[in-house]
């Protein structure tokens, strides 16, 4: 198992909450129905999103370490099971990569990239629609930009099932320099639109996008100057262009990744990141920048004792007092799944069940429709192996409570 469980899809994708009543909690897991689909030896479902509690949709990656090729992977949630979901093929692209998924009651949008040329990045994008009974379909395909040689979804964000914006990067035949790119999505067809770099900016690559209106939208991930050194991106989209806001992260982060955001009004946000550098050593704690009114600042972090090093993948926020930011702490000997709650002032950690004897886990995404009612996905697994399994976590409200998913042998 990796250093610390990191998600595969955000390193492939570097080219690139309806609220319900609490009394409509999920019902208590039931184990993860045998996927005969799965054949690889390391699985992870990274990100999810839940239009309520009977209806969410998880994305993620089929590592097939023996015929050394990945596919996407999604699972669906009913409310009692989950199952797993086949990803629809494209004619003519061997490899495919889920990025981004979005839920709203009603339906569900994930969006993607090719990554058969892992020489140039994404050579084309593609998304599908999900109306939690049948399967994944495809949509039109999302346009390209003229004069494109490479092009890829990072993200995506739905305010209703029916208006999405999707946003990526892509790289002109001529240029040095990637503008970014932002789809949207009227339930029928998407439309393109090029957007400039900030200045100073040679490439944006977005982790995550977060929409609470048709123009109201915070996009994270990290900018490029021409030192190639990342420094930490969050901007607000207004429908026409992007606003960089100004971004300090914590003293000592050498290399700051924002991988995700989740707003819940147009003035309350929360956004996860770690530090690269940090790591690659071993070391480092996770960072969190959050947003109440107009300014952007560093969360203050409580971390369980003992805690040296950290990653925070996903987050998600039904309330400004209320989001929950999910990943891991600690090595691949002793990687523990990790869960922080927000009050509004502070992040502090909830009690999260510890892996078994001899094992490692992490969680990759959450979605929380209320203070009562999150759903966290991750993957678990012998602490000396690269074989992985799903796991699956329920919040209600007190406690969080797992269940397991186990590839086939």
């Amino acid at each position: 198992m990796r250093a610390i469980v990191l998600s595969g899809l955000a390193a492939l994708a570097l080219l690139t909450c309806a609220v319900v009543p609490a009394s409509a909690a999920p019902a208590a897991p039931r184990a993860l129905a045998a996927p005969g689909a799965i054949t690889a030896t390391a699985i992870e479902i990274s990100k999810i999103s839940c239009g309520s509690p009977a209806f969410c949709l998880a994305i993620g990656a089929d590592f097939n370490l023996t015929a050394q090729n990945v596919s996407s992977v999604a699972l669906g949630w009913n409310g009692r099971a989950w199952r797993i979901l086949a990803v629809p093929a494209i004619k003519g692209v061997s490899e495919v990569a889920l990025t981004g998924v979005s839920c709203k009651a009603g339906g569900c949008v994930a969006v993607g990239q090719d990554i058969s040329d892992t020489v140039s990045g994404g050579l084309g994008m593609f998304a599908v629609t999900w109306n939690g009974r049948g399967t994944l379909r495809l949509t039109p395909v999302p346009p390209a930009p003229s004069g494109v040689i490479s092009v890829g979804l990072n993200a995506v964000s739905c305010v209703t099932a029916r208006y999405c914006v999707a946003v990526g990067s892509v790289l002109n035949n001529g240029t040095t320099t990637s503008p970014m790119l932002v789809e949207t999505w009227d339930g029928a067809r998407w439309a393109a639109r090029q957007v400039p770099l900030p200045a100073g900016a040679d490439l944006v690559l977005f982790g995550d996008v977060s929409c609470v209106a048709v123009a109201r939208c915070v996009a994270v991930g990290n900018s490029y100057g021409a030192a190639a050194i990342p420094d930490a991106f969050i901007a607000t989209w207004n429908g026409k262009s992007f606003t960089p806001a100004t971004v300090r992260v914590p003293a000592g982060i050498k290399i700051p990744e924002l991988v995700a955001v989740s707003c819940s009004a147009a003035t309350s946000c929360a956004a996860t990141g770690f530090d690269d550098a940090g790591l690659t050593a071993g070391k480092g704690l996770a960072f969190t920048e959050v947003l109440a009114g107009k300014t952007w600042t560093t969360g203050r972090m409580r971390w369980p004792k003992g805690t040296s090093s950290s990653l925070l993948l996903g987050v998600s926020c039904s309330t400004a007092r209320f989001c929950v930011a999910t990943g891991s702490t600690g090595s691949g000997k002793a990687a523990r799944a990790v869960a922080l709650a927000y009050n509004g002032r502070s992040w502090s950690p909830q009690s999260f069940p510890a892996p078994a004897r001899g094992n490692s886990d992490g969680l990759g995404g959450v979605s929380c429709l209320t203070a009562k009612d999150c759903v966290a996905i991750g993957e678990t697994g012998p602490a000396t192996s690269s074989s992985l399994s799903t796991l699956a976590a329920f919040w209600n409200g007190k406690n969080w409570r797992v269940t397991r998913l186990r590839p086939p042998a």
